[in-house]
């Protein structure tokens, strides 16, 4: 017989009868049909008993939230509010954490303003209409918040606070069943979609068990996610197990220039680990949903109840195993897992922060720089004054330093002002109890975080033009409970390179443990709220070890609950141990052991203990396979996913046959009919792109200019024209240019080139660079033309036109951006979500003029595909050492992967010499060589058997018919002093099956 054996939330006392009918409707704050600015916080909802709305204006007043209510009847009616002043618990004055409640737009008071604790704040009696618009205004943008309001038509009745009666009171008037829904049985349930979570999730599912990843945000990735903004740190794929690492290095990029802490939320790329996610047909994602409550057992667990954190319904999901990834061990803790938590002296809580200046959208456009000056990376100078109130309610730091207004050092670096401001050693809780004083400790953040610019703008007068630009109302957690397995691992094990058996996988991270930085605060100030870190110290030799460390299994599942796994850092460790064990791609590849070891469990029918004692050798062996995409440990024939769980974002694009192997372009080219060839005795032929219109015929779009002004007149007199053929292969007859020059006052008016063409959703895109300028052809690069280069997109119902072209370009350079000076060249493919990403070439602005440099390839991203396009930081397709190893890349996705075949100048690439290599990623972003990286070398085999090598063999673009690629269509010349380029299209035969 199953029982409840712990729960948080929703703990049903009898007796209490209320219902709407008898005149009480309660309406839960994070169900508006409108949340406007408001954000939904859950974070603290096991202690106050709901998520609740967080008006986290940053000093802005948030966007009314908003929704309608329905009343039995018309009348008189007690309005509750529950909230707090969330800085009562310091006494601080001012109470800013202020709004009105509104109902059809007229205020019925105001809120926010007494109380430490989270209670009943009594509205008054108003009248009311049966059905009306209620609304929420922030009034300061300071962090107010609501939980619920409550209308009352007995006016003496009065809530209660807190507790079961309040559980009750939301269970009774919101409906819900006192059992949860149904949810359905796992294999393996994990709880909490960190980089731990979602790690293990992905692992299981591909070695075919049934996963359920279940994660109270809207985002995976939990601390390393753009809610919290930690850059995951840690080395994958070390000796003598170099796979294990292999999805955590599918999920998260190699840090590179412009990664770190607190940047753009691109930097994180949520959509990554969520499209990983939804890749795998047996994982089911439960986004959305906090788990607060199990059953079980004899010290096993047979389900949890998971609560939407919107709508408060419930739903029980059952398992065979469980994982525990959520950071402060919640399922062990229901289910009395054996846990230690340091009470006192622990490591703290983050909510990181940055400044910006007034008129730069930096979560957009942000500069690669190789130095390490902040200042360069994110500020300019802006010309608008931007003021900020005075907080007398913030911690007041008037008279005090701290980093940001005083150099501080860390490391072996002194840090600029701006750069000491938000980091990781904005830090508190060191002596707070991390699970019951959560909601104090981040609010202690807050505080310190308004306070501290509220001094330097308003009693030190600098940065008058910068503001707030994001700060975190997720707090990134580094300790709180510590799940106890067979072994607990210490930090004697790491200095004294203790090896074990069962070494699973590798920490390389510093026994770094943090604690109240004495420069400012003394070692047990519970106000502390800068820290200092072990590996900062003078002393920092004695807590250094030679890595990679190889950690244990057995700190992986719990002593005394048998089906329970734990991953991150919840893990088996004490204290000290929890220093290198902690940052995120550790997390992750713990997740992946886990994913490894439930399949061992699922196969001998046994619990996670057996693995160690009965199948060690397997998990050794799974641990040398590894679990990325091409492992051999994964299913030959992995079930077929059920309907149910098929996700709509992986619909969107038809997948292509390319083989488990990736596309073999090299094999599959074939000869070249004469037919293939296009060409003009009286103009230059360059960059052409193939699409299939309507009429079944194969319309071409390729760049000419004309034969007299030579090959240099590309950049100052090309044009893109329009040519048919009937067959994909057959003869080009030149139907029209379908975009002229336009006059030199538009920023395409003289000359548009290289074209990619594209059909989504009924419509024709032809995507291209266009520029003005003097309009004067040499035998030299017209540098004024070249530099003013800019990405445009002109629309079309038929490939006959007639082509819409707009005022503005899609992309144009950014100052300070890597296409500081021109972009060009550009490659677009619809992405699995249904957005957009686009690859293009861009020239920096650091070389010398005229053509500065260095040449890049840069990422973009947008939701339609006439943009706006958000440019992404890190560049793709470089080469260490070379300055501009590869150009002309041609991008597509076949539903899984994206795929780029690209001109390898030298063959940097392909060892070949110059030639075209292929690439593939997983996200768009992050590229590597693909298994057979040779597309085609510079020669060309005729039908006849006739070969002839080329001098230029560059733009490469694909047609694809029925998802497949059919024809390669390059941009030629025969001569090196490019004298007689033309058009190529070659046959891509189908791949071969075995």
């Amino acid at each position: 017989m199953k029982q409840v054996i712990a729960g948080l939330l929703l703990l049903l006392s009898p007796g209490l009868e209320v219902n709407a009918s008898e005149g009480v409707v309660l309406v839960e704050a994070e169900s508006f049909s409108d949340h406007g600015g408001w954000v939904v916080d859950q974070q603290f909802m096991d202690l106050m008993g709901s998520p609740y709305l967080l008006a986290h204006g940053l000093g802005v007043p948030s966007q009314d939230c908003q929704t309608t209510v329905e009343l039995p009847k018309a009348g008189r009616y007690r309005v509750w509010v529950r909230t707090r002043d969330w800085v009562a618990p310091w006494n601080a004055p001012g109470a800013p954490g202020r709004f009105e409640v509104h109902v059809e737009g007229k205020s019925i008071g105001q809120f926010g303003d007494e109380n430490a604790e989270w209670h009943w704040q009594d509205g008054g009696v108003v009248e009311l209409p049966k059905e009306f618009g209620l609304s929420l205004r922030d009034l300061t943008g300071f962090d107010g918040r609501c939980d619920a309001l409550l209308f009352c038509s007995d006016t003496e009745y009065q809530p209660p606070h807190g507790g079961a009666e309040l559980a009750e009171l939301r269970a009774e008037l919101l409906g819900w069943d006192r059992d949860p829904e149904d949810a359905g049985e796992y294999d393996l349930v994990v709880v909490g979609g960190g980089v731990a979570g979602t790690s293990a999730a992905i692992s299981a599912a591909r070695l075919g068990l049934s996963v359920a990843l279940i994660q109270d945000r809207p985002v995976l990735g939990g601390n390393g996610s753009s809610e919290v903004r930690v850059w995951p740190e840690g080395h994958t794929n070390k000796e003598p197990y170099p796979r294990v690492g292999d999805i955590v290095t599918e999920m998260i990029r190699q840090k590179g220039p412009g990664d770190g802490n607190a940047k753009g939320p691109e930097v994180y790329n949520d959509r990554r680990k969520l499209d990983l996610a939804l890749a795998e047909p047996n994982l089911t994602l439960l986004l959305e949903h906090r788990v607060n409550a199990a059953e079980g057992l004899a010290g096993a667990i047979d389900a949890v109840i998971a609560q939407h954190t919107h709508s408060g319904r419930r739903k029980r999901i059952a398992g065979r195993w469980f994982l525990d990834s959520t950071g402060d061990g919640v399922v062990g803790a229901l289910v009395n897992a054996d846990f230690e938590i340091t009470p006192t002296g622990h490591m703290g809580m983050s909510n990181l922060w940055n400044v910006g200046e007034t008129e730069q959208n930096e979560s957009q456009l942000r500069c690669l720089c190789e130095d390490d000056e902040a200042l360069s990376k994110s500020f300019t100078v802006a010309d608008t004054p931007q003021p900020f109130p005075r907080c007398p309610w913030a911690v007041d730091l008037s008279e005090k330093d701290f980093p940001g207004r005083t150099d501080y050092k860390w490391g072996a670096r002194k840090r600029s002002s701006l750069d000491n401001l938000g980091g990781w050693f904005w830090e508190s809780g060191f002596n707070k109890d991390p699970i019951l004083d959560a909601e104090w400790t981040r609010d202690l953040n807050l505080r310190a975080m308004f306070g501290a610019w509220d001094t330097l703008k308003n009693v030190d007068g600098q940065h008058p033009n910068h503001r707030l630009k994001w700060a975190a109302f997720v707090a990134g957690k580094r300790e709180s409970r510590r799940l106890m397995g067979d072994l607990v691992l210490t930090a004697e094990d790491f200095l004294e390179g203790v090896a074990y058996p069962d070494a699973a996988f590798p920490c390389t991270w510093g026994i770094d443990l943090h604690f109240p930085d004495p420069s400012y605060f003394g070692k047990e100030d519970k106000e502390a709220f800068i820290a200092k870190a072990t590996v900062h110290m003078a002393e920092r030799e004695k807590y250094h070890y030679k890595g990679p460390y190889w950690a244990p299994y057995r700190c992986l599942y719990s002593r005394n609950v048998s089906n329970l796994f734990m991953a991150g850092r919840d893990i088996s460790v004490t204290h000290e141990a929890l220093g290198p064990v902690r940052v995120m791609r550790t997390c992750g590849m713990m997740g992946e052991v886990v994913g490894m070891a439930a399949a061992i469990c699922k196969r001998h029918d046994c619990d996670p203990r057996a693995v160690y004692t009965d199948h060690l050798d397997e998990l050794i062996e799974m641990l040398r396979l590894g679990v990325g995409k091409d492992s051999a440990a994964l299913p030959k024939n992995p079930p077929a996913p059920s309907e149910e769980n098929l996700s709509p974002i992986n619909a969107t694009v038809p997948h292509s046959a390319a083989t488990d192997e990736g596309y073999d372009f090299a094999a599959r080219i074939g000869e070249a009919p004469e037919s293939a060839r296009f060409s003009d005795p009286d103009h230059y032929i360059w960059g052409g792109s193939l699409v299939v219109g309507d009429d079944g015929k194969y319309h071409l779009f390729y760049s000419r200019w004309p034969r007299e002004l030579g090959h240099y007149a590309w950049v100052t007199h090309s044009e893109i024209a329009h040519a048919v053929a009937d067959e994909p292969l057959g003869e080009m007859r030149h139907v029209g240019v379908a975009l002229p020059a336009r006059g030199a006052e538009h920023w395409d008016g003289l000359c548009t080139h290289n074209p990619t063409v594209h059909r989504f959703d009924g419509k024709y895109y032809l995507y291209y660079m266009g520029n003005t300028g003097d309009g004067r052809a040499s035998k030299s690069l017209n540098w004024t033309h070249r530099n003013q280069q800019q990405i445009g997109v002109a629309v079309a119902d038929s490939p006959e036109g007639p082509w819409e072209r707009f005022d503005q370009p899609l992309i144009a350079p950014t100052p300070g951006f890597i296409d500081a000076v021109c972009a060009s060249n550009p490659s677009v493919t619809r992405r699995p979500d249904g957005g957009y990403l686009m690859v293009y070439k861009a020239v920096a602005g650091k070389g010398k003029a005229p053509g500065y440099g260095p040449v890049l390839h840069v990422v973009a991203t947008s939701d339609s595909p006439t943009g706006p396009f958000i440019k992404h930081p890190t560049p793709i397709f470089a080469k260490s050492g070379v300055k501009f190893p590869a150009e002309d890349p041609y991008v597509w996705c076949d539903g899984s992967r994206y795929w780029a075949i690209v001109k390898d100048f030298a063959g940097h690439f392909t060892k070949r010499g110059k030639s075209t290599a292929l690439f593939v990623s997983d996200d768009g972003f992050s590229w590597r060589l693909a298994k057979h990286p040779l597309v085609a070398t510079t020669e060309v085999r005729w039908s006849g058997g006739v070969t002839q090598p080329l001098n230029s063999l560059e733009r490469p673009q694909l047609l694809f018919e029925n998802g497949e690629p059919t024809v390669l269509l390059f941009a030629c010349d025969e001569t090196r002093q490019r004298k007689h380029a033309f058009n190529l299209r070659l046959p891509i035969y189908p791949a071969s099956v075995d």
